[in-house]
């Protein structure tokens, strides 16, 4: 009243972030992350392209095939990528990794089968911990102990 010469409105603005309480209808949505989970699956699916050779199995128990179209991709690999075998090297190379990647098809068509799912999830998740929800959304008891009208 000092500060304006008047008598203060008999209203006030509280500002906060609150949540809808929407844990028993979605359990484990505070938990779960699908957005790590589907960035994960699509650095596997690039792995898959580019390096097929780190997801298949371990060395001892690859085909003879299998041992040779890696080592096949490591000597082109180490080749000096001169102008006259640049292109033929980048070839070999693509080829090596869609051979080899053709073997991983099975892992590639349960991670891209994830993928849908999980954007979906992403996308929910957003929506459901989106913060601009008006009041009338939250149960009264909620409300009343985030305002701390109500103590117990």
């Amino acid at each position: 009243r000092r500060l304006t010469g008047c008598d203060p409105p008999r209203h006030a603005v509280v500002s906060g972030t609150l949540r809808l309480p929407l844990e028993g209808l979605y359990p484990g949505l505070e938990a779960a992350d699908p957005a790590a989970e589907l960035a994960a699956d699509r650095h596997t699916l690039r792995d898959i392209e580019f390096h097929p050779e780190r997801h298949l199995e371990p060395h001892d128990a690859q085909p003879d095939e299998v041992r040779e179209q890696i080592a096949a991709k490591r000597r082109w690999i180490d080749t000096h990528p001169t102008p006259a075998l640049a292109q033929r090297r980048c070839r070999e190379i693509r080829a090596l990794n869609e051979r080899l990647a053709a073997r991983l098809d099975a892992l590639r068509g349960n991670l891209v089968g994830r993928s849908e799912p999980l954007a979906a999830a992403v996308r929910a998740r957003e929506v459901l911990r989106a913060r601009h929800y008006p009041w009338c959304f939250f149960p009264e008891n909620m409300l009343k102990r985030f305002l701390l009208l109500e103590t117990g």
